[in-house]
C-alpha cells in the first residue's frame, strides 16, 4: 500500500550556457513523454536571458505525473522497497530557441535511469535519405540513435549517437553516404539493422 509511504517524485534542473560575449534571449520549450502509456504533455514555453560567458539555471521542478493507465505495473513502482510515482518513466525533451530567429540553438533529452528498469518502446523511426544527409523523425522517443555503413571510413557524419523525440525532427549531414546501405542501432535495439529509407 503506497499510501503509507512518502512517494519519491522525479525532479529535474535545466541550465543554459552562453559561451559568447553577449547576452542571448531564448525560449525554453519542454515536452514530456511517458515511455509506458504514450502520454505526451507540453509545458508552457518560457522566455529567459542567458547571460554572457556563463551558465544560468533556468528551472528546477518536479516532473509532471501522467494519469493512471492500464499499463501501470505496481511492482515496477518500487525501488528498494520505496514507492515511486509514474514520473520515473518520463522522458523530458528540452529545446532552447533563439527569440530573434526562431532557430533551435540547443537540444537535450533527459531519460529515466537506470535503463534496466524499463524496456524502451519501438520508436517508429522514419528516415529520409538524401544524397549527403538524413532527415530523421520518430513516433516515440529514441536514445543513442547511431547510423553506420559497411564502408564507415568513407562517410563523414555531422553528428551521431543522437536522441530524438516526437515533434522535433532532426537532420544529420552524411557526406559520402551516396547509395551505401544504411544501418541503425539504439537503446533497446543494439544490433545494427538495415534502415528502410524513402
Amino acid at each position: 500500500d503506497f499510501s503509507t509511504f512518502p512517494c519519491k517524485k522525479a525532479t529535474l534542473s535545466v541550465w543554459g550556457t552562453n559561451s559568447t560575449l553577449s547576452d542571448k534571449d531564448v525560449i525554453l520549450h519542454l515536452t514530456y513523454y511517458d515511455l509506458t502509456s504514450g502520454w505526451v504533455s507540453e509545458a508552457q514555453q518560457q522566455k529567459f536571458s542567458l547571460l554572457s560567458n556563463q551558465a544560468t539555471e533556468l528551472l528546477s521542478f518536479d516532473i509532471p505525473e501522467p494519469p493512471a493507465s492500464k499499463h501501470d505495473d505496481p511492482n515496477a513502482m518500487l525501488e528498494r522497497h520505496q514507492p515511486r510515482t509514474r514520473t520515473h518513466r518520463i522522458v523530458v525533451g528540452a529545446r532552447l530557441i533563439d527569440v530573434e530567429t526562431g532557430k533551435v540553438l540547443s537540444r537535450a533529452v533527459n531519460w529515466p535511469e537506470p535503463f534496466r528498469y524499463y524496456s524502451p518502446p519501438d520508436p517508429g523511426l522514419q528516415v529520409i535519405k538524401h544524397a549527403d544527409s538524413l532527415s530523421i523523425s520518430v513516433k516515440k522517443p529514441v536514445k543513442g540513435l547511431v547510423f553506420s555503413t559497411k564502408e564507415e571510413e568513407n562517410v563523414a557524419w555531422s553528428d551521431n549517437g543522437v536522441d530524438v523525440v516526437p515533434g522535433d525532427p532532426q537532420s544529420i549531414s552524411a557526406r559520402g553516404l551516396g547509395d551505401k546501405k544504411l544501418y541503425v542501432q539504439y537503446l533497446g535495439s543494439e544490433k545494427p539493422q538495415e534502415v528502410s529509407t524513402s
